[in-house]
């Protein structure tokens, strides 16, 4: 009786075998485009005589190569970012601020390949986010994001209409909640009277939350989450490797409405990025992306897939542009004598940034252990784009100028390398 049977055209991996390659190699970028680098195999249908051996093709499909994919990120951009990290744990990314094209995307400490045999049985158990090497801080990670949420507390409320750019708050270092001082909410000086500019460039706590505190009085913190909303927190940001849990990675808070004065405390600490506020590095990349140009773009790794080049897509942010001359002007000044970040020659690439130090609740020989932040941006100049970034160093006793101002110094002195040009 004739028999009729499939020959593939290049070895069958089983189910078995391939599960073990996802678990064992593929992570990342090369498992969410598995299919199209992988390609499809081939089989040939024939039908056999069983006295002649003869065959005959009744029906076939040739093998389809994987499809190249080239990436956005620049080799040179990709060594500088995780070399400037120094070894320290933590993550650093890097964006066109107009296309969302990601130029690095570094998580400190990783590893040696040849080395990884060893590192895999060691780290295998462990679930260290702060130093595991096996753990991609660069877009898994999210954590409280400290003050680089200041300045989408301050678009929040001037759209909820509750205060204006001239006026000015006291701070006396305490905050009060009710008439009475939350020790856990204090600012770290007593800057005296500030109005915006001079809060985003000093970094104040007590400006800040009391800005949230109105509209929460006034039963208008929906605007401060829908500000978030808009600027891209709580979503994820278009990166093909980003998995599920950090596209809920960022959130403003719990209920507030039930549980008394603590819950409302941690409420207001939104303001300051703490609290309730939880945030990953490319979110943030984003949000002053959005910042800088008015528009907020999805983030993605491929340039080109095949001949098909990656479309940019972007979101219109409605920004009210004498409130944003205000933030821009002072974020320009956070670097610069007099703002939180001097004297690591940020200034000297046109840099805008604003610094984070968000408290962990964690010390180490009494020493309190903080999460440093930096995010910000800067223009097209010597032939590199407007590019938006956010490097946060876990664990650190310093504030989050001294853990990040140094690094991102070394970072920009290799970015705008007259050789790149």
């Amino acid at each position: 009786v004739p028999v009729t049977i499939k020959v593939h055209r290049e070895d069958r991996v089983d189910d078995e075998v391939r599960e073990q390659e996802f678990v064992k190699g593929a992570s990342g970028l090369e498992l969410g485009l598995e299919t199209v680098l992988r390609g499809e195999e081939g089989w040939v249908e024939v039908r056999r005589e069983p006295r002649t051996g003869k065959r005959t093709v009744l029906a076939e499909k040739r093998a389809k190569d994987g499809v190249p994919i080239v990436l956005t990120i620049d080799a040179r951009d990709q060594q500088a970012a995780f070399e400037a990290m120094r070894g320290e744990p933590g993550a650093f990314v890097v964006v066109n601020a107009e296309t969302g094209a990601v130029l690095a995307l570094a998580s400190s400490p990783s590893y040696d390949l040849e080395e990884f045999g060893a590192v895999n049985s060691y780290w295998r158990d462990r679930k260290d986010v702060a130093r595991s090497p096996l753990y991609d801080r660069s877009y898994r990670l999210a954590q409280i994001p400290g003050s680089v949420m200041k300045p989408f507390t301050a678009i929040a409320a001037y759209r909820s209409g509750d205060f204006t750019l001239e006026e000015t708050i006291l701070c006396e270092e305490l905050f009060y909640l009710n008439g009475r001082p939350l020790d856990s909410n204090r600012c770290a000086h007593h800057h005296g009277p500030l109005d915006l500019h001079g809060a985003l460039v000093k970094s104040c706590n007590v400006y800040f939350q009391t800005l949230l505190d109105r509209m929460r009085s006034r039963n208008l913190v929906e605007v401060f989450h829908g500000t978030g909303t808009d600027f891209g927190f709580g979503r994820g940001t278009g990166l093909e490797v980003e998995p599920d849990s950090a596209q809920d990675g960022g959130r403003l808070w719990g209920n507030w409405h039930f549980g008394g004065v603590q819950k409302i405390a941690q409420l207001v600490a939104s303001a300051i990025g703490q609290g309730q506020v939880t945030l990953t590095p490319p979110q943030i990349a984003r949000a002053y992306a959005g910042l800088a140009t008015g528009y907020l773009p999805r983030l993605h790794l491929v340039q080109r897939t095949g001949a098909r080049e990656t479309e940019v897509e972007r979101v219109r942010l409605d920004l009210d542009p004498v409130l944003m001359k205000v933030v821009r002007r002072s974020l320009k000044e956070v670097v610069q004598p007099g703002g939180t970040a001097p004297g690591y020659r940020l200034a000297q690439f046109g840099i805008s940034a604003k610094t984070g130090t968000a408290q962990t609740g964690r010390a180490h020989r009494h020493v309190p252990i903080h999460n440093g932040w930096m995010a910000g941006y800067a223009p097209a100049r010597e032939g590199r784009p407007p590019m938006a970034f956010a490097m946060v160093v876990l664990e650190t006793p310093g504030s989050g100028a001294e853990a990040c101002g140094p690094k991102l110094a070394d970072f920009f002195q290799r970015f705008y390398a007259p050789e790149r040009q």
